[in-house]
């Protein structure tokens, strides 16, 4: 595990200092998937009456729980002997299909036959269902060598109480760990905001949801959707590389941290120090931490280094157990003509990436009111300044605004695309780590490596090359024995376990569609 700090400014005019970024940066190291950490994982799938509902307009077939079982299944085939898994189902009432089992091949089949018996009916009770789900998984004992995840699956709103946004985030919070993510999973075109009606889903309640536990955030239109998140899911959940990563930060003499860019869950303690919480980080990840500090005026230039801060990771990592890691960041005060002109390109380019989230975010409250043209200037605005930054992860996010434009640029455009606009804004990756790689607008060809493999794994690989691509070497699919030995889970998929195909025209993903 290795750290590091850089600020957007070195040398800062003693007069007017103004605002100064702290980029604190960690890089995780590489994960084998033979190495990785055992999984245990609920999945928690909505089976009210809705689900009943046709995936697409195009179609009466398939309809949304066909589709939940197909990717659910799949999910479980890919998980090896190492894992436990359990299984939830929410309507009216909350059903634990499955408690937290070991997964030998008896019970990877008894799970799938229980999966697919499913069928739709009445409300929605969101909040028990994911509640229960924690509960499975937090009354066992904590163990270092294991990762834990709620996935949390559903179309719609809580119709059962609590339903507010406010009490069902209060009753969530009450009865979260600080280890046990969860990530949900919205399914839909359409969205609905907390009491506005129904007939969708709520993305700022589940983007909260998975913001305040450590977890992800996905939103899927279509069966290509679907697959694709729990793949996406599944790939993260086999590269962690260290858990309960948090990062403190203490500031030098007067001054003080005004702002987290990242969209972590931040604290600040009595005597001022400021703790991001991180949560997981995965094989080869690098996390950088975009900190706006508020330095004082000076009334003369110093000629020695002053601290900006001390920051401080911990965690525990897959390979080498805890770590404790410290670093400096120092400036001086100089007079104006010393002074640095330009930021820091490094941490100016990471900034810009996380305020991307919040320009798309505007845009579609704008949009939503009807000023597209507001809507369409905001993220242009953010689109250009990084346009001159030539990375990979940049211009992935230029492309994403541009087509953002597109989608808020007139009325009958923001009917159809809305959803999905709104869905980016609340994208987990965005929002995290500057870089967008699980929204519709991502057209998947930077994944991890851990990514492609189990979208390959799941049959959703959106790589452009179908399933002809060679997985990498040593990875554990349905084309060979598990690292632990265990048979090829793929053998145990039934013959009717493929993507269910509309009766009408073929509906491509929205991701393929831009």
């Amino acid at each position: 595990m290795k750290i590091e700090t850089r600020l957007d400014r070195g040398r800062i005019n003693h007069e007017a200092p103004g605002d100064v970024h702290l980029m604190v940066s960690v890089a995780a190291p590489e994960v084998e998937e033979a190495k990785r950490k055992p999984i245990d994982v609920v999945i928690a799938l909505d089976i009210s009456s809705s689900m009943s509902d046709p995936a697409t307009a195009a179609s009466p077939t398939p309809t949304k729980l066909e589709l939940a079982k197909v990717a659910a299944r799949r999910f479980v085939e890919n998980l090896d002997r190492r894992d436990r898994v359990g299984i939830v189902v929410y309507s009216t009432e909350v059903t634990v299909l499955a408690p937290i089992v070991e997964l030998t091949e008896a019970q990877r089949l008894r799970l799938i036959e229980q999966i697919s018996q499913l069928q739709p009916i009445a409300n929605t009770d969101l909040t028990g269902g994911c509640l229960r789900s924690l509960a499975l998984l937090t009354e066992e004992p904590a163990s270092e060598g294991r990762v834990r995840r709620v996935i949390l699956f559903t179309d719609g709103l809580p119709t059962v109480e609590p339903r507010k946004y406010p009490d069902v985030m209060m009753a969530i919070r009450a009865r979260l760990d600080g280890k046990t993510p969860i990530t949900t999973i919205g399914f839909g075109a359409k969205i609905v905001e907390d009491g506005a009606g129904s007939g969708g889903y709520n993305p700022e309640l589940l983007t909260s949801i998975a913001r305040e536990s450590g977890g992800n955030f996905y939103h899927a239109e279509s069966a290509d959707g679907i697959l694709e998140t729990f793949a996406l899911e599944l790939g993260a959940l086999r590269s962690v590389a260290a858990t309960d990563v948090r990062l403190e930060v203490r500031t030098g003499a007067g001054i003080r941290v005004k702002e987290v860019l990242n969209d972590f869950t931040v604290r600040t303690e009595d005597n001022g120090v400021v703790t991001v919480t991180i949560g997981q980080l995965y094989s080869g990840e690098r996390q950088d931490v975009v900190i706006a500090l508020e330095v004082p005026v000076r009334d003369t230039a110093f000629p020695r280094d002053t601290l900006a801060a001390s920051v401080r990771f911990t965690g525990v990592e897959t390979k080498g157990g805890a770590f404790d890691l410290t670093e400096e960041a120092k400036f001086r005060y100089v007079e104006a003509s010393e002074a640095d002109q330009q930021p820091d390109q490094a941490v100016e380019e990471q900034r810009l990436r996380l305020k991307a989230a919040q320009a798309i975010a505007d845009a579609y409250r704008y949009a939503a009111r009807g000023d597209y043209q507001r809507a369409v200037t905001r993220v242009r605005e953010v689109r250009m300044l990084l346009m001159r930054f030539g990375s990979r992860e940049s211009q992935i996010i230029v492309a994403v605004l541009q087509k953002i434009e597109v989608d808020v640029g007139d009325a009958q455009r923001f009917a159809q695309r809305g959803a999905s606009v709104r869905a980016a804004a609340g994208s987990t990756a965005m929002r995290r780590t500057g870089s967008d790689r699980s929204s519709d607008y991502y057209d998947g060809k930077h994944s991890s490596v851990q990514q492609l493999r189990s979208q390959q794994d799941m049959g959703s690989d959106k790589s452009g090359s179908g399933g002809s691509q060679q997985r990498p070497s040593g990875a554990h699919g349905g084309n060979g024995p598990s690292p632990s030995g265990s048979q090829p889970s793929q053998s145990s998929r039934p013959a009717s376990d493929a993507i269910p195909k509309p009766a009408g025209p073929d509906k491509t993903s929205s991701r393929n569609r831009l």
